[in-house]
């Protein structure tokens, strides 16, 4: 097993004690990270990964959310990595480390939820838009326009509209999460005033 303890000053140490080669993921605790960094001692120096929302998932060590880094342990190492977390305002970062399975068995979970979300919100807003076409129904437009800027605000907030559409683009979480629920407001603004005018 390994023992990761978090410290302020931005420090892991962790220890394997099994006899094989592992390979753990550190975890930073806040998805929503401008940029984080790892360093990994190797031989003289150190090995710098880093990830976050600076950063485009194609050149992250491990595409997930919150930013992942692999670190592999040998048999009885004793190691010391160093993370540089940067983020706007004051942050208080958690450092978790883990064998991979835990984290996919989470990441697998939260797929799922994540698609039964996306399927509803997606099937209430084409029933809408078929109802709007039929009927001719502005309230229903309105309405199955709304349902799709939440549903692209969820997938922004997720950082799966990042993965699907941009995966080589850094920086831009930011305008997508303002854009889409800018937009999903003056959309239900706009539905209200339609509903109270019928």
């Amino acid at each position: 097993h390994a023992a990761p303890v978090s410290t302020p000053e931005g420090t892991a140490d962790c220890q394997d004690e099994s006899s094989v080669v592992r390979t753990w993921w550190f975890e930073v605790g806040n998805q929503f990270t401008e940029r984080a960094e790892l360093f990994v001692p190797v031989g003289n120096g150190f090995q710098r990964m880093e990830a976050g929302q600076q950063v485009a998932f194609a050149e992250t060590s491990i595409r997930r959310r919150p930013p992942t880094f692999p670190v592999t342990l040998l048999p009885g190492q004793r190691l010391t990595v160093y993370a540089a977390i940067r983020g706007e305002g004051v942050l208080y970062v958690g450092l978790s480390a883990g064998p991979p399975s835990w984290f996919e068995a989470s990441d697998h979970l939260g797929t799922l939820f994540n698609g039964f979300v996306y399927g509803l919100l997606l099937m209430m807003a084409l029933y809408s838009a078929v109802l709007a076409a039929f009927l001719r129904a502005r309230t229903n437009l309105l309405y199955s326009l709304y349902v799709f800027c939440v549903l692209a605000w969820l997938m922004a907030m997720s950082g799966d509209l990042r993965l699907v559409l941009w995966p080589h683009v850094a920086h831009v979480e930011h305008w997508h999460v303002h854009v889409t629920i800018l937009a999903a407001q003056l959309l239900a603004i706009a539905f209200c005033q339609a509903l109270l005018d019928t």
